[in-house]
């Protein structure tokens, strides 16, 4: 608006009149660089606040994170238990107990993976005579796993 200002008046300015056109070009300027370093600041202050949120959403997520182990270390003496009561020689294999698992998903887990295994101990494996009568091996094999 400046230099439409300046061109549709007359070449010889009265001295004041160019001293504050001089004026209005040198605080548009400013205005101008004012802005630019307003707008890199609030550009530094996003990208700084979107780092923090960031990092505190990691944060809370780790904080809900439990080890698979903490349901899954009462199912081998279940399963011994089990196995005792039906006179089956069975070893459970339990993979990835430091596995990070949602703490709500965790407990949700936890009485189906016992439905599981009780069974996988009542229908899953043989007697121990039927398992030597066919070859396998005496003691029968089930496990859980959490990757």
């Amino acid at each position: 608006m400046l230099d439409q200002l300046q061109a549709k008046i007359p070449q010889k300015l009265d001295p004041k009149l160019q001293a504050l056109l001089t004026d209005a070009r040198t605080t548009a300027s400013q205005s101008r660089r004012a802005m630019s370093d307003c707008t890199t600041d609030l550009d530094d202050f996003s990208r700084r606040s979107t780092q923090l949120a960031d990092r505190l959403y990691q944060e809370v997520i780790h904080s809900q994170m439990r080890p698979f182990s903490d349901i899954s270390s009462s199912f081998p003496r279940m399963v011994r238990d089990l196995a005792r009561q039906v006179n089956k020689p069975i070893k459970l294999e339990v993979l990835g107990s430091n596995t990070p698992i949602d703490r709500d998903i965790l407990e949700r887990l936890e009485a189906s993976l016992t439905h599981l295994l009780n069974n996988a101990v009542d229908h899953g494996i043989e007697l121990q005579g039927d398992r030597t009568g066919s070859g396998a091996s005496r003691i029968g094999l089930t496990g859980i796993a959490s990757f």
